[in-house]
Parts: structure tokens; sequence; C-alpha cells
């Protein structure tokens, strides 16, 4: 492990250093090519310049002499002029005026650094190719070699309207020679730096090396103790703790190199597939949506772990991995199950208590029950004696038989037949022992229904139960049963508190209102002496009551139906200091609440 650190360090301070020399080399280049177009420009503009001049200088010229091959004498005048007055452009700058002449460049001005030189030279000359290139008429700059045979920069330009051209020329190794001793000269102080680096690197060397192998046994140990499994994953198991071995029984030999699939069983636990399910959540993770789910997997000895998984994407280098955290759940799921059954057996209890409760309620009101189904029986047994009458009537009569005598008995019969079947229905309907069935219920409905199932008690005590509906209330979702169960609790228990509120003043009022766009209420209203500050706090505990041969167990029951619903329960005693109002609120679908 060191050897390697020792060898990545070496290869890491050689790659810097070609990269510092590199980027100093395309420096200096870039600088010295920059130099060059600037030397190009300021020359070409010079010679323009001394062309521009001697074109002026023509117009004074007669017209006579204008044509011919040599520059007239005026001209020829100015040119010595220039080269008397003008200084030298750099050390190793010159300027030089020619004319042709029979294929032949004839130069005016003398050779700075050669008066030896011939002054007639042939146009194919390499060493004039500036000047023939102006006395063709163009102008510009190259690059090439002068009577010295020394390479230069020169610009050339023709003289308008003559047979007469300028170039002008400096040495290239004065446009390179600062920058090339620049270049040595960074170049050594680069290596001079280099070296120093590597030096101060290789003093450095061990006690980095040592820093990162603490880093590496820190992160190391950070990594294997963790209480949650982790694994490293790419299309394989690349890398896992000891508690991945501890929780899958596998040893990191047998895990790494495997395929995460291979640890899971058949199916997940909520039916997909585990090649399907692992396929589309590691897609997922490594697009860079981070992945919360729980994850059946089996362990070495054959048994099953549920274990709550975390993906995440990771990139080291140009690699990019798949993190998974895993947190042993078994016991949990275990606890959850147990929690959801052992919630289901109190719920049926609940129910099995509220039937009960029921039975109880329809037991107490048997008396009244019996009274109001026998005055419908009485009265179709009336009726049906009357229409026996008639029938004999008409036997023992000569005259024809008249059977619109019959018709109003005979539709009273109906009535009082249908009204002892209602009765009926809403009994069996109260009583009935069923599962749980939440179903969207007009509130007002069923309050109506209630308060006709009430009106036993209600002429029993002598006393009114008004009612009071809001119109287009919106439908609620609960168990109609329950919720009956409920109201006629809470109307009975209104006409039992006004057994000593005089029958002028005693009522039960029953209110439904839309409370807001989620909420209506239902609230039972009595005219009694209200409820004590005790009876208040502890009038939904159960086997509280304030009743000499109460059980305290009918409104605790209804307060756990609607807090099963979702809904409140509560109670209070009235504003004008008689009586006390009962409310239960409920909640409105969202469904209907928007519209």
């Amino acid at each position: 492990m060191k050897k390697r650190k020792h060898y990545r360090f070496l290869l890491l301070t050689l790659v810097m250093s070609t990269v510092a020399v590199l980027v100093l080399s395309l420096t200096v280049l870039a600088l010295l090519v920059s130099a060059t177009e600037q030397r190009k420009h300021l020359l070409l503009n010079y010679a323009t310049h001394q062309a521009g001049m001697l074109h002026s200088v023509l117009e004074l010229v007669p017209t006579s002499q204008r044509n011919s091959l040599t520059p007239p004498p005026l001209v020829q005048e100015q040119i010595y002029q220039i080269l008397a007055r003008k200084p030298a452009i750099t050390d190793s700058g010159e300027i030089l005026f020619a004319y042709l002449e029979n294929n032949n460049i004839h130069f005016v001005s003398p050779r700075r650094f050669a008066s030896d030189m011939p002054t007639i030279v042939p146009r194919d000359h390499s060493n004039v190719r500036a000047m023939n290139l102006a006395l063709q008429g163009k102008s510009g700059v190259i690059e090439t070699v002068d009577y010295r045979s020394i390479p230069v920069l020169a610009a050339y330009a023709p003289v308008a309207g003559m047979n007469l051209g300028v170039v002008v020329k400096i040495n290239i190794d004065e446009v390179q020679q600062p920058f090339i001793r620049t270049a040595l000269w960074a170049g050594l102080a680069t290596l001079l730096l280099i070296v120093i680096g590597i030096f101060l690197m290789q003093k450095l060397n061990r006690p980095l090396i040592q820093r990162l192998e603490e880093s590496e046994t820190k992160y190391r140990t950070l990594f294997e103790s963790a209480n949650e499994g982790i694994m490293v994953i790419s299309d394989h198991i690349e890398e896992c703790n000891d508690q991945v071995t501890r929780l899958l029984g596998y040893e990191k030999s047998e895990l790494i190199g495997r395929s995460i699939s291979d640890l899971a069983t058949e199916r997940q636990p909520y039916g997909d597939l585990s090649v399907n399910a692992a396929s589309a959540r590691f897609a997922l993770a490594r697009h860079g949506t981070p992945q919360y789910f729980v994850w059946r997997s089996r362990r070495k000895d054959g048994s099953d772990i549920d274990i709550d998984v975390m993906l995440k994407s990771v990139s080291v280098g140009n690699r990019t991995f798949v993190l998974a955290t895993l947190l042993d759940i078994t016991d949990r799921r275990h606890a959850e199950i147990e929690l959801r059954r052992v919630e289901k057996e109190v719920a049926d209890a609940r129910e099995h208590l509220a039937h009960v409760a029921r039975l109880s309620t329809m037991g107490e009101m048997a008396a009244g029950i019996a009274h109001e189904i026998n005055q419908p029986l009485a009265a179709i047994t009336t009726y049906a004696q009357g229409c026996k009458r008639l029938l004999d009537k008409n036997a023992q009569n000569s005259n024809p038989y008249n059977a619109n005598k019959l018709a109003e008995p005979l539709d009273k019969i109906v009535t009082q037949a249908l009204r002892a079947g209602e009765v009926i229905r809403r009994l069996r309907s109260f009583v009935n022992k069923s599962a749980s069935v939440l179903e969207l219920i007009d509130c007002n409905q069923l309050v109506a229904d209630v308060v006709k199932l009430a009106e036993v008690d209600a002429r029993k005590h002598d006393i009114p139960v008004s009612l009071f509906l809001a119109p287009a209330l919106p439908k609620v979702r609960i168990d109609a049963v329950q919720l009956q169960q409920v109201i006629l609790n809470l109307i009975r228990n209104a006409l039992e508190s006004m057994e000593s509120t005089p029958r002028s003043k005693a009522r039960v009022e029953v209110h439904t209102a839309l409370e807001d766009s989620t909420h209506i209420s239902i609230r039972v209203i009595d005219c009694g002496s209200g409820l004590s500050e005790d009876a208040l706090r502890y009038v939904f505990v159960p086997f509280f009551t304030t009743k000499a041969t109460g059980m305290g167990m009918g409104l605790s029951i209804s307060h756990s139906i609607i807090t099963a619903h979702g809904g409140q329960l509560t109670a209070y005693n009235n504003a004008s200091g008689h009586g006390a109002t009962f409310a239960v609120l409920l909640n409105v679908p969202s469904a209907q609440s928007t519209t």
C-alpha cells in the first residue's frame, strides 16, 4: 500500500511538471506569435507610409519626367533626404528603394550593412524577393533571406504611379531572441522550482502518507463499525461492511461479486418480483433519485428478513456506484403485523360492544316499540272487521254490491300496514350486526330516520323532538348504523335528562349545519339542568354515569365510534343556562369539499 501511494505521488509530480512546462511553452509561443504579428504590422505601415510620401513628391515632378524607368531626380533627392533624416528603425532595421529595368532590380539606396554589395541584382534572385513583389505592385510582409543571407522580416510596398518599390526589414533574430531568452530562463526557473518542490515533497511525503493511512483507517473503521449494513454496488456487490455479513450470514468473500438479486426472495413484501423491483430501484438510484423501500432478503441459513433500504448514487473517479444502506426491521415488521391484528380485534370488540348497546337500547325501548307496532295492527284489525261487516250486510241484502264502500277502509289498512312495516324496517336496520361499511350518506335523511325511531321514547316522556335540517348538506362517508346509534343515544339521554323539567318547557332540538367547507355538525340540544363540572370532565369516560341505573357505556361507545370515523364528539352547557348540547363534528370527503 505504501509503495503504491509513493508511485502515485511521483506520477503526480511528473504530470504536474509536464503540464507546467507545456503551459509555459505555449505561453511563450503565443507571445512570440503576437509580437511577430505586431512587428509585421508596424513594418508594413512604415513601408506604406514611405511609399505614400514618395507618391506625393511625384505630384511635383513635371509630366515629361514621370514616365521614365528611373526615378525622377526630385524623387531620388527625396529618397536621400529620407535616408539622411530617418534614423534606423531598430538595431537591425533597414529601408531600401529600387526600380526595375531590363529584368534587373536597381537599388537607389545604399546597403546599410554591406556597402560593397552590387546595386544591380537579377529580379529572380532569392535575396530580392520582397523588392520584386513591391515592383509587381504588391504590398505585404514575408519572411525571407536578405543580401547577407540572414533571415529577416521584410515589408514591401509599391510607390503608386512610379517604377519604384520600398522594402523595410528587420532581422528575425531581433524578434525571436528576447522570447528565446525568456523561455530559457523561465524553463530553468520552472525546472528549479520543480526540483525544489520534489525535494520538499520528498521531505513531506512520509508524514503525508501517514496521515492518509490514518484517514483511511479512520473511515474504514467507521465503515465497518456502522450500525447499518453498507454495500457499494455497481452491477454487482463491490464492497460491504461487517454488519452486512451479520445481517445475511455470509462471509465477505461470498458476497463480493454477487448480484443483489441472488440474495432476495422470489417476491418482495408488496408482491413484486425481486428481479423487476431491483432493476427498477437501482436504475432510478443511478440517475440521481434516492430510493427508500423495504426489501426482503434470504439469509444463508434459509430464513427471510425484512430490510429497510436506502439507495443513493455516488461517484468515485469516472465510475458511478450505488451506495446501499441496510437496516434489519424484521422484528419491527412482525410487531406492526401484531399491532394490526390487535387493532382489528379491538375494532371487532368495539363493533360487538356497539351491537350489544343497540340491543340493550332496543330492550329498554321494547314496551314503547310494542305499543308503536300495536297501534297500526289494531287499526288494521278494526278496518278489516268493518270490511267484513259490509260484505255480510251486502250478502243479506238483495241490492247489488257497491265495491266503492270498501275502497276507503282498504286504503287505510294498506297505510297502517306500511306504517308497521316501516317501524320494523328501522328496528331491523338499527339492531343489525354487520361488518362496518363506510359509504356516502345523506346526513339529513339519516338524522330524520333516527328522530322517527326516537319518537317512541319522545311519546313515553311526553317531550317533543324538533328537527332543524340545514339545506344542501354534502354527503359524509360513515357507517350509517353506527352513526344512528350515536344520535339515538344522544336523543334518549337528552329526554332522560329532563325528567324533572316542566313539560311546558321541555323539548329536544336536533340541528344539522355546514360548519365550513370540510365539516358538518349534528347537535342534540336539551332544556334540562345541564352538566356539572365533573360530568363535563368525565362524561365520555367508560363507566361514568349520572343515572342511578346507568352503566356509563353509552356515551363512551358513542365517543369511540365518532373518533373511529375521524370526527369529534363534544359536550358543553348551553349559553342560556338551561340544558346541554352534545355536538358531533364529521369530515366531508375532499372530493365534495371542492365542489
